[in-house]
């Protein structure tokens, strides 16, 4: 698909890969700080780009093609029976979509996930107001999204960004104690549901990386579609040997590329 370029590509300098032990990650970055951000991401994101606060990226690693682009076709979605369990079990929670005005609420959800799963991490020293400007800090059309219990309690939180044709789910936490209702994925099929009430045609997840063992669980949805070479189709059409030899270059639209290759370092303040 041609590309029209206007805006700056920057590349990012090589950090530590979260997700891979002993890789660098690289990033391709683009500004989403102006009126023009809404156009500029619905552009990006059909090119594998995700989103950190007004900055959209995705992975350009030197000597790596692990992470693929996966989104998920609603209309040809069906739950396998695991995940109908797993909705079930969420079927007592009420979900709630509104705008990214952080509450209380909301940030202790988030503190209680970071501190139980990544309290490793980076993301774990986390303030509240680093938090509430990952939920609010947004030029783009975004809404959170609350799973409350019956008393009304938040207990899970997700940020959604609605993009042409369907949402890309930002990120998410939860109560410890609902860990056991596999409420990652429940978000995922909730964000199906959703997408085909609002009659929107994907749900977009992020990165399908290979080799880590956390991101596996993308791999369990149908109607699963992954950006290569070819564009996006249904993931097993390629397997992961050739997928790999499609190459990085190959995988990023050559204008973007072009534009990167001219572009200078973004500042230190990037994702």
């Amino acid at each position: 698909m041609p590309v029209s370029i206007d805006f700056q590509v920057y590349v990012a300098k090589p950090v530590p890969c979260p997700y891979l032990g002993g890789r660098e990650e690289g990033k391709l970055l683009v500004s989403l700080d102006d009126d023009d951000a809404k156009e500029r991401y619905d552009l990006l994101i059909e090119h594998g780009f995700r989103r950190s606060h007004r900055w959209a990226y995705r992975p350009r690693c030197k000597g790596c093609l692990a992470c693929w682009p996966v989104r998920i076709d609603v209309a040809a979605f069906r739950a396998s029976r695991s995940q109908r369990r797993v909705l079930r079990g969420v079927r007592g929670l009420t979900l709630e979509c509104g705008p990214p005005l952080a509450q209380d609420a909301d940030l202790r959800v988030l503190h209680a996930y970071l501190g139980d799963r990544h309290r490793d991490g980076v993301m774990a020293a986390m303030t509240d107001d680093e938090l509430r400007t990952m939920i609010e800090d947004s030029r783009v059309e975004t809404e959170l999204w609350r799973l409350r219990d019956a008393a009304g309690a938040v207990v899970a939180v997700m940020i959604v960004d609605c993009v042409a044709g369907g949402v890309s789910l930002v990120y998410s936490g939860f109560l410890p104690p609902l860990g056991e209702l596999s409420v990652g994925t429940a978000w995922v099929l909730l964000a199906i549901e959703e997408a085909s009430r609002r009659g929107l045609t994907h749900v977009y997840l992020g990165y399908l990386v290979e080799g880590c063992r956390k991101m596996e669980y993308k791999a369990s949805f149908s109607a699963l579609e992954v950006l290569d070479v070819e564009g996006w189709g249904p993931l097993p059409r390629r397997t992961a040997g050739e997928r790999r030899l499609a190459g990085a270059s190959q995988r990023v639209p050559e204008a973007l590329e072009t534009a990167a290759a001219l572009s200078p370092p973004p500042s230190p303040k990037v994702p």
